[in-house]
């Protein structure tokens, strides 16, 4: 989908009335869903952006019951999402297309309320007013104790984080390394205003002030709370599922799903992280009638629960051997393709079962590792295919490595529809064409 153009209209019906939103023309995505403040989730108006290689596109803004609905174009890289007494929110927009006539993905956006300007504690630069100091300069004897905790904002987790500290009185640049708690330790002796920057893999430069006044030998704690880019899992639900939650490997407690407001058949997770979980279904009397492995990855995730797929149990194993015998792999130098269904990566149930084989053959042979190959039809936009394929060889790697196998021997790559299997002129050979290959190679 090349040359897009924007076109703005006018919505007025429903909750959008009034509202101007750019509609994109044949967009790759359509999103709606709420804008709420993750500590109180209370409602919020915010402002949109899409960022582009070109630059970015104003939006509009949500609803104030923080309400929206927008469509996005192929050409987009990140929705930016910014209301002023708050971090800016960054949701890198994975490949994932809604075609004409397709409901939407609803989602929920959270906020993190940023803190007001003080003094003795650290605040954001963008909350910064023109301040001068009384008695700048003035040194105490009893230096001020400042204890600096460093956490992901939205899980609590502790970050090994670098701080670096700029003295407005000497210029002086004084930098250091948080510990495995995600703590350090800073006195400082006299008035000034500071200058404080901290940076951790993954997560967006901290950049604050803090004001320091009172000298009186006191024991400060401040928590600087960093936020990375968006990690969201959205899955449609039928009427017969009465929760779903999400657990790590070897975890029995999970981190439940929530409705969205409005959507009744979709529930959400905002406080993940981008790494492997397994996706607990639960029928409305709390049993288990699902259970999948799902890689989540930055940026926006789908899934879909429309009936059982696999024998679950109660407990907390992510399995699908339960009820079912595992043959034998018969021949290991021509495995088995592993299907998908048109613009998906979902893993079908015949599929898991020549995965459960290989698994256990790749256990039996620890010297052994494992090529993951993704492929797509050519249908549809050729960047999107690559993305695709990526999805279906990562998915096939986060259910093997819940059976066991170390993700250091297992590698993927994705292709798309760079190598076909068959012409693309029917669909029964475009459906030979969404696969994943599998190759053993030597550790």
């Amino acid at each position: 989908m090349t040359g897009l153009a924007h076109r703005f209209v006018l919505l007025t019906t429903g909750l959008f009335s009034g509202l101007c939103w750019p509609l994109l023309a044949a967009p790759c995505m359509r999103l709606t869903g709420v804008v709420q403040d993750y500590a109180t989730r209370q409602p919020l108006a915010a402002q949109f952006f899409l960022k582009t290689s070109t630059g970015r596109t104003n939006l509009g803004s949500s609803t104030e019951t923080g309400r929206f609905q927008i469509d996005i174009s192929c050409q987009a890289t990140m929705l930016l999402i910014e209301r002023k007494g708050y971090r800016p929110q960054q949701l890198p927009l994975n490949e994932i297309t809604t075609k004409a006539g397709e409901v939407s993905i609803p989602v929920i956006i959270p906020l993190i309320a940023v803190d007001p300007e003080g003094t003795d504690r650290p605040y954001l630069q963008s909350e910064q007013t023109h301040t001068e100091q009384q008695g700048s300069g003035l040194t105490s004897p009893r230096p001020q104790q400042n204890v600096f905790v460093i956490t992901d904002a939205f899980t609590n987790k502790a970050l090994p984080a670098k701080a670096c500290f700029v003295f407005t009185n000497s210029g002086q640049k004084r930098c250091f390394n948080a510990n495995a708690a995600g703590q350090l330790i800073m006195e400082f002796d006299r008035k000034d205003i500071i200058a404080v920057e901290i940076a951790a893999p993954g997560y967006q430069t901290y950049k604050g002030n803090i004001n320091v006044e009172e000298l009186n030998g006191r024991r400060l704690q401040h928590v600087i709370r960093l936020t990375r880019e968006l990690v969201l899992l959205s899955v449609q639900i039928d009427g017969g599922v009465g929760s779903c939650e999400l657990r790590t490997p070897g975890s029995s407690k999970g981190i439940a799903l929530v409705p969205v407001p409005a959507h009744p058949d979709v529930l959400v997770a905002m406080n993940v992280l981008s790494q492997v979980y397994t996706l607990v279904v639960l029928d409305r009397r709390g049993n288990v009638r699902e259970q999948r492995p799902i890689s989540l990855r930055r940026g926006l995730n789908v899934e879909k629960v429309a009936k059982p797929l696999v024998a679950a149990s109660t407990s907390g194993a992510s399995t699908v051997t339960e009820h079912t015998s595992i043959p034998p792999l018969t021949r290991t130098d021509s495995l088995p393709l592993i299907y998908f269904e048109r613009s998906s990566y979902a893993i079908q149930l015949s599929a898991k079962q020549v995965l459960l084989q290989i698994a256990a053959y790749l256990i039996q042979r620890p010297e052994l590792k494992l090529r993951i190959i993704g492929h797509t039809d050519a249908e549809g936009d050729e960047r999107l295919n690559r993305a695709l394929a990526e999805n279906r060889a990562r998915v096939v790697l986060s259910f093997l490595t819940i059976q066991g196998i170390d993700d250091h021997r297992l590698e993927i790559v994705g292709f798309g529809s760079r190598y076909p299997a068959a012409p693309s002129d029917t669909e029964a050979n475009k459906a030979k064409n969404r696969r994943v290959q599998l190759k053993f190679m030597s550790n």
